[in-house]
């Protein structure tokens, strides 16, 4: 899979290019000189892919590093070609803050999205009229139309559905389906929706209810907020990985390797304190019950 968004572009061009580098044994002092930098800046900024490259450098980096499979060239230059791309948000898409944006790139590219959600059902498993519920009862800054921020926070579900569809993994705590959002109407509907979701080879849906069958795990809850993604990335470079989470007021995303380590740790202890799938559909039939 080769990354069509911006963003995942840009981290991947980083990523590839660093582990070139390292492979030709040269430091990032000495890949500066290539390209007749007097310090290693350009580079550093580059390999976090927070700078950019011309053609001609990337062809004078590339011939340094020994590089001469001309797929291997191609692709590298496609993808700096991807880390420029503009105008993708126009139209109800321009509700969403520059923060946001870099999830959205790493939503629509990547292979794997496992969600932590601890109060309310996650975007990519919203109805329209959750969402639109959702918008009404929260104050938002946003100048864009109510109408605008549903449309877009739907536009998002098209990961699920397209021909090479992520495998999405959620752990959701009873209170994201006790919660009320809308009338009963509405959260029946949104929990039925969530017993669909959950039947698509793509999605486990897997509720962690307030009381545990297995006593020994009862101290499970979840009590913070977060998407671990991973994209596919070509050749020796490897996955990108990041985790994702929120506060009202902040977004944060976190590469590093041990705190990716931690979240893995947590997400596999809530995932086997969770019901089933099939325990978990049964949870979901009985809450849109009540709601009727």
């Amino acid at each position: 899979m080769t990354a069509t968004t911006p963003t995942v572009c840009k981290l991947q061009l980083g990523k590839l290019l660093t582990a070139l580098r390292e492979q030709a044994g040269l430091t990032q002092d000495q890949a500066a000189r290539l390209i007749r930098r007097k310090d290693r800046n350009k580079i550093n900024l580059l390999e976090k892919a927070q700078g950019s490259i011309t053609p001609v450098e990337l062809e004078v980096l590339l011939d340094g590093y020994g590089v001469d499979e001309d797929e291997l060239r191609e692709l590298l230059h496609r993808l700096r070609d991807g880390s420029s791309q503009r105008g993708r948000w126009t139209g109800y898409r321009a509700v969403y803050g520059d923060p946001f944006r870099r999830f959205i790139d790493f939503e629509e590219d990547a292979e794997l999205i496992r969600v932590a959600e601890v109060e309310i059902i996650p975007g990519l498993l919203q109805t329209e009229a959750y969402a639109h519920a959702l918008y009404t009862n929260q104050h938002s800054r946003s100048d864009f139309p109510l109408e605008h921020r549903v449309q877009a926070r739907l536009a998002r579900q098209k990961v699920l559905f397209k021909p090479d569809a992520p495998e999405l993994r959620f752990v959701l705590s009873e209170s994201c389906l006790r919660r009320k959002w809308g009338s009963g109407t509405v959260m029946h509907e949104q929990l039925t929706h969530l017993i669909g979701c959950s039947e698509r080879e793509n999605v486990i849906i897997q509720v962690l209810p307030f009381e545990l069958p297995d006593p020994s795990q009862q101290q499970t809850w979840i009590n913070y907020r977060v998407t671990l993604l991973r994209i596919p990335a070509p050749g020796l470079a490897g996955p990108l990985e990041v985790a994702y989470s929120e506060t009202g007021t902040d977004y944060q995303f976190d590469d590093d390797k041990a705190s990716l380590a931690a979240h893995d740790k947590v997400w596999t202890r809530l995932s086997d304190a969770a019901l089933d799938t099939r325990e978990s559909r049964a949870f979901l039939r009985s809450v849109a019950d009540s709601y009727r």
